[in-house]
Order: structure tokens, then C-alpha cells, then sequence
């Protein structure tokens, strides 16, 4: 047998439970399945609401918009967890986004020891990243490092493009620099100025290295090797050495 409660009425308060003599009044429902079934919307309004479906699903379902309006969202999971968007035409994406113009950040941080602690993988498109300020890639760990790699095959694999104005600076320290380049070598500049103690060119090829200084102005005059002594406030005195080319 079942009890049920009908009304027929078409307007206004069909079916009124009241149990609100005061805050502590209490309207309690327990059913083993709990069906509601409302043909246009809903609203449950409560100074708290606290929804528990124990080890089973909690499933929000909607064909239209899932609105969610609160001064602070917390999430706890303790499972492998995922928010995907199923895309069906061009311009539908998901966007995560912190608004005001305050001290504000979006923070996404992981304490997993994996490789893929945090990971960002684009499928099929790209990557793409624009601050209107600095950007700082940090590794903590004395044995981290720090690798851009490209599967390019022909062209530009990898840009760095810091030519915003001719005092834009590219600076690199390192405590060993170590470049290879498997074809040519190219250097433009409007000079070229390299301090060291020592600089030697190698090959283990015959009849290599081969040192060219050309010039291609299109003149009489050709290109010029300078060795040149400064000694500062004392430049230029009676003995001193100018260059000294040696072969050993």
C-alpha cells in the first residue's frame, strides 16, 4: 500500500508542509528512494543546506546552465578526479578565471613527486602563454633542470625573440655553457664582443679549422685583424708587445 497526498490546484500553494514554529522545529523524511519530480523550478532556501549520499553518487544533471554562486568554493577529493568539456563546435571552452585587479593569483599546486607533478598537454593544438609581466620558471632540487625540446624538422624549432627595442637584452649565466649544433652556426650582430682567457677552435677534420675574416662591402677596401694592447692611462709606452702571433 502507498499513501498518496493530489491536489488540483493550478495556482499559488498546492500542497503546504509547515513545520517552521521555530528554528529548531525539525521535518524529517527517510525513505529508502526519494523520488522528486518538479515540471518547472525548483528552490530550497535554508541557512545551510548539507547534502550526503554516503558511498554512493551525488549526480547533478542538467541540459542547461549549472549556475554555482558562492563567496568561497572548496573542493576535498580523495580519488582520482577529472572536469572535462565534451566540444562540438569551434569557441567552446572551459576558462578559469580570477577577475578584480587586486593582489590576487591563481594557484595550481601539486605535492606529488612524479615527473608529471603538474602537467599541461595539448592533444592536437597548442600552448599558449601571455603575462603582462615577468615570468619565473624555478626548479627547487639541486638535480632539477629545466628542458625546452621541439620534435621540429625543417625552420624555427625553437624562438627566443627578445628584439622589442635594440637595448632589449638576451642574458644567459651559466657555470658551463655547452652548445652543439649538429649543421651551421650563425652569429648577426652589429658586434661581437667575447672575454675569456683562452679560445680555441677545433676540428678533427684534414686541413680544418679554417678561420675566415671576409668582408662583402662591395669597395676596394678589405678586411682588417687588429691586435691591440690596452693598458689604460698608461696606454701605448716604448716596448710594450702590440700582438704576438706564435706557431707551434
Amino acid at each position: 500500500g502507498h499513501i498518496a497526498i493530489t491536489s488540483a490546484h493550478t495556482a499559488g500553494d498546492s500542497i503546504l508542509i509547515s513545520a517552521n514554529a521555530n528554528a529548531g522545529s525539525i521535518l524529517d523524511i527517510d525513505a529508502g528512494i526519494m523520488d522528486i519530480d518538479v515540471q518547472a523550478a525548483a528552490t530550497i532556501d535554508a541557512v545551510g543546506i548539507a547534502l550526503g549520499a554516503g558511498s554512493g553518487e551525488l549526480d547533478l544533471t542538467t541540459t542547461g546552465t549549472l549556475d554555482i554562486n558562492a563567496n568561497v568554493l572548496d573542493m576535498d577529493l580523495t580519488d582520482s578526479s577529472s572536469i572535462t568539456i565534451t566540444s562540438s563546435e569551434a569557441a567552446e571552452d572551459l576558462t578559469i578565471e580570477q577577475v578584480g585587479a587586486n593582489d590576487s593569483s591563481i594557484i595550481i599546486q601539486a605535492a606529488g613527486t612524479g615527473a608529471d607533478a603538474i602537467k599541461l598537454n595539448a592533444t592536437a593544438g597548442g600552448v599558449d602563454v601571455d603575462a603582462a609581466n615577468e615570468i619565473v620558471i624555478t626548479t627547487g632540487s639541486a638535480d632539477g633542470h629545466i628542458s625546452l625540446v621541439s620534435a621540429h624538422t625543417a625552420g624555427v624549432a625553437v624562438h627566443i625573440d627578445a628584439d622589442a627595442n635594440a637595448g632589449s637584452i638576451v642574458d644567459i649565466d651559466a657555470g658551463i655553457l655547452d652548445i652543439d649544433v649538429t649543421g651551421a652556426a650563425t652569429i648577426d650582430a652589429a658586434s661581437l664582443d667575447i672575454t675569456s682567457d683562452a679560445v680555441t677552435f677545433t676540428s678533427a677534420n684534414a686541413a680544418d679549422p679554417l678561420l675566415v675574416i671576409k668582408n662583402t662591402t662591395n669597395d676596394a677596401a678589405g678586411a682588417r685583424l687588429r691586435l691591440e694592447k690596452d693598458r689604460g692611462a698608461n696606454n701605448g709606452s716604448d716596448g710594450d708587445d702590440c700582438g704576438i702571433i706564435e706557431f707551434y
